[in-house]
């Protein structure tokens, strides 16, 4: 298939022995045309090696939004293969004329369905599979408001709830964020991606085309928003700003037979341990300098990267000509960013401005060197590709370099000043221009989502039972248990919605919400976890081992939600309870 002819005016999609070819034109007779072109070409190189084309299992379809006068008409040989109004693509149920995706909505509403039949045969109330096992099984990422009561029931059987439990408290209970929350997270994911791919996308093609203006993106109402703007609207709400193309070689500029390992060392010595012989990092370092390294220009690089307040930079020195040179970044950039932006620096410097010979670079962060020797990193690949770049070029014009390792803050003279002079950068004035790498991207996106979606259940979540106990979607000390009754049992609890007369009796599934022991008092949770005697030696002892964990505090929002405790506190078997 190596071999497959490319028509100029079509786009041709190859998986494994399925061709798929698409014509675009701004008529039905026009696209046909080109069609049929493209398909006249293939069967030339079908017939070539004397293979065959499957007309029986080949079908048209056409995609528009203006009424077509007459069917399209392409011929394989003697034959025409039928149009057709749905079809199946690499999982996807398309639909034409007009693309709505409602077919493949139907299609993952069943194949959900399902899913919870299984969630139901394996888990209930008081046996089962427990809740972080259920929530992985239930498929996350599935799209649109047709599939919310899919969510929301599978929800419900990995908590153990009842059904009239309600949604916001569900989802707030299992970390699990609405439908509308993840698409908008999968919209900005696919921006992103395309605006880190190759040179050869067509998509930023399109975009730059589109003449859509980044920080205000407008579209006439009542049309379909295409990806840019459903992309560009969602970073808004998050107040974030779009990532920047950057876009990535077709090819990584080293080779896979090269291995950059060898001008990397990763340690001073063989049994040096900073934890340890932190205090004989000087000593080490300066006999390494004069032994192995002995007639090397050296530099130090470092970066620097402080949470309050946001800052990032970076900094190099030349230990031979007593130089040193900064950078302030943007804040957003992160500590392993600076450091490879560093190494970046001190390579472009030495190129720039000495001469072929040994140079030593050394540097203080382990991530940055293992990124760069690592054939499949994912993080910041564009500063490593322009790292991996440069090292190429240098070691071609016949420089010996080495990248070393060394421990931080321990008294290596070049490391201190390096190190100082990075800080300093933080509040320096100029800010260099280094668009955000994809990881950092990515990373910006998940805290602003949560943030985000946290905001929204602190103003909803005080209206409802659950909200005494929680104000986000974190974890709480002992918001679950690996016994599914315990667990269930709390949740249920801290919902409000359980099988105490006083709720039942709202759903009129008994007759009174009085407690069953004590006739004049109605059964609510706090009557019944502070103050039913019928539960009074359970309660003592619950009151015993709590005061072990250094628990003084018998309320509500402590035994159900461990409010104000310590997030290392041990959940309670389900005996105690």
């Amino acid at each position: 298939m190596s071999d497959l002819p490319n028509h100029p005016d079509v786009s041709t999609l190859v998986y494994a022995d399925d061709v798929t070819i698409i014509s675009r034109d701004t008529t039905m007779e026009g696209a046909q045309r080109r069609l049929q072109a493209a398909v006249s070409t293939l069967e030339d190189w079908v017939h070539q090696w004397d293979l065959e084309i499957g007309v029986s299992k080949c079908a048209v379809m056409a995609f528009t939004l203006r009424r077509m006068s007459s069917q399209p008409v392409v011929r394989i040989g003697t034959e025409s293969p039928p149009v057709v109004r749905t079809h199946t693509f690499l999982g996807l149920r398309l639909d034409g004329p007009v693309l709505t995706w409602r077919h493949h909505i139907e299609y993952l509403r069943t194949s959900c369905a399902k899913r919870l039949d299984v969630m139901k045969s394996v888990a209930g109330s008081k046996w089962g599979a427990n809740r972080d096992l259920l929530l992985g099984y239930y498929p996350s990422s599935t799209q649109l408001r047709k599939l919310d009561p899919i969510q929301n029931a599978a929800l419900r059987i990995a908590l153990g709830a009842f059904c009239s439990s309600p949604v916001l408290s569900l989802q707030a209970e299992s970390g699990v964020p609405p439908l509308h929350v993840t698409r908008s997270k999968l919209v900005c994911r696919r921006y992103q991606a395309i605006q880190h791919s190759s040179r050869h996308h067509p998509l930023p093609v399109l975009f730059e085309e589109a003449g859509v203006i980044l920080s205000h993106p407008a579209w006439p109402v009542r049309s379909r928003q295409p990806l840019l703007i459903r992309a560009l609207w969602a970073y808004r709400s998050l107040s974030l700003p779009p990532p920047l193309r950057q876009p990535l070689p077709s090819v990584p500029p080293t080779p896979p037979w090269r291995d950059l390992s060898s001008l990397v060392s990763f340690c001073l010595s063989e049994s040096f341990d900073k934890s340890q012989d932190g205090h004989l990092a000087p000593a080490l370092y300066r006999e390494l300098s004069d032994t192995v390294y002995a007639g090397y220009f050296e530099v130090f690089a470092d970066g620097s990267h402080t949470t309050t307040p946001a800052a990032s930079a970076a900094a190099i020195y030349l230990v031979d000509l007593s130089l040193c040179q900064t950078w302030r970044l943007a804040a957003l950039h992160d500590s392993v960013t600076s450091e490879l932006f560093a190494l970046f620096k001190a390579l472009a410097f030495i190129k720039a401005h000495l001469q072929p010979q040994k140079v030593v670079i050394y540097t203080d962060c382990l991530a940055a060197l293992h990124l760069i020797v690592s054939p499949k990193a994912q993080s910041a690949r564009h500063l490593l590709y322009e790292i991996q770049t440069l090292l190429s070029q240098l070691l071609q014009e016949n420089w010996v370099l080495r990248l070393q390792w060394i421990p931080s803050h321990v008294g290596i003279r070049g490391n201190e000043i390096v190190d100082r002079a990075a800080r300093l950068a933080l509040t320096s004035a100029a800010v260099e221009t280094l668009p955000l790498q994809e990881a950092t991207c990515s990373r910006l996106l998940t805290v602003a989502s949560g943030k985000a979606w946290d905001s929204e259940l602190a103003a909803e979540l005080p209206s409802s039972t659950l909200g005494a106990y929680r104000t986000d979607s974190s974890c709480h000390p002992w918001a679950r248990s690996t016994a599914r009754a315990l667990d269930v049992a709390l949740t249920r609890l801290r919902i409000g919605h359980v099988g105490l007369a006083s709720h039942l009796h709202r759903l009129r599934l008994v007759p009174d919400p009085y407690c069953q022991w004590c006739r004049d008092q109605e059964e609510t949770i706090a009557h019944f976890l502070l103050h039913c005697p019928r539960f009074h030696s359970m309660r003592t002892e619950l009151r015993d081992r709590l005061s072990i964990l250094g628990v003084q505090d018998f309320t509500l929002p402590v035994l159900l939600g461990g409010v104000g405790l310590n997030s290392t506190l041990s959940v309670l078997s389900s005996n105690t309870v």
